[in-house]
């Protein structure tokens, strides 16, 4: 019996640690694909308020990254968002 209780408990460690990998994945998707969004804005002229409040993002993200493609403008969205997880 506790053999099977050992097994149960891998499988479900697993189970947890794909679905917590799986969430992080979708939230660096969301993440990357605002920054794509910001620049593309930033890029026609928009003004970070405007950005926020026409994607319904938060403000201060959105302003996060309108700096650091300010900043950094040779930077793809990827170091972009390496830039801003550190």
């Amino acid at each position: 019996m506790a053999i099977s209780d050992k097994v149960s408990q891998l499988r479900s460690a697993e189970y947890h640690g794909r679905k917590d990998g799986i969430q992080k994945g979708i939230q660096k998707g969301e993440l990357l694909k605002l920054i794509t969004l910001v620049q593309k804005k930033r890029e026609k002229g928009e003004s970070a308020d405007k950005i926020a409040e026409d994607l319904l993002e938060d403000k201060d993200i959105v302003e996060k990254i309108y700096n650091v493609l300010k900043e950094h403008p040779e930077k793809d969205r990827d170091e972009i968002y390496d830039f801003l997880m550190e």
